[in-house]
């Protein structure tokens, strides 16, 4: 009577668990969605930079700022990538825990091992979840540093401006 109690006690915190990552998968999502719109809207403030660079001759320190973007935004790259990798591997745990439940429910007498097996995804959707924090923050340090090389570029704008005939600021 006390294993089935703990044993419905151990589903239910185990389908509580299941929503709580199904929840957590669809902001992971949205996420994902954000990122790859930043991305767009990088790729197309690379292509202004580009347009910039052609028509002006002396743009030393715009040259060089452009430099440690393009650098940055590769590492940028990187991390969404890793953040879309973790993403991935989170829903691929969420899917096996899924699995793993219905087969819970299907055969109660294999319950112990179903368990021990959503324990270990559990710990690997932990550690990914922990990656994907980092990464992320690692992004945000990212993005602070691109939206610093940006307030450059606008102030390299506004010098190159004053200075060429005919262009207001």
């Amino acid at each position: 009577m006390i294993l089935k109690a703990l044993g419905y006690l151990g589903m239910t915190a185990v389908v509580g668990l299941l929503v709580q990552t199904m929840v957590t998968t669809y902001y992971l999502g949205k996420i994902d969605s954000g990122l790859n719109t930043s991305l767009d809207s990088t790729s197309r403030l690379i292509s202004v930079q580009k347009a910039i660079i052609e028509k002006n001759e002396s743009l030393g320190q715009v040259i060089a700022t452009t430099k440690q973007m393009n650098q940055q935004l590769g590492s940028s790259l990187q991390v969404t990538q890793a953040i879309r990798s973790n993403i991935q591997l989170i829903n691929q745990l969420n899917a096996d825990t899924l699995q793993l439940n219905q087969n819970m429910i299907a055969s109660g007498s294999q319950s112990n091992q179903s368990l021990q097996s959503i324990t270990s995804g559990m710990e690997q959707l932990k550690q990914a979840t922990e990656q994907l924090f980092r990464s992320l923050q690692r992004l945000q340090q990212l993005t602070e540093q691109d939206r610093a090389n940006l307030q450059k570029m606008k102030q390299y704008t506004e010098q190159m401006n004053q200075k060429t005939p005919g262009v207001s600021p």
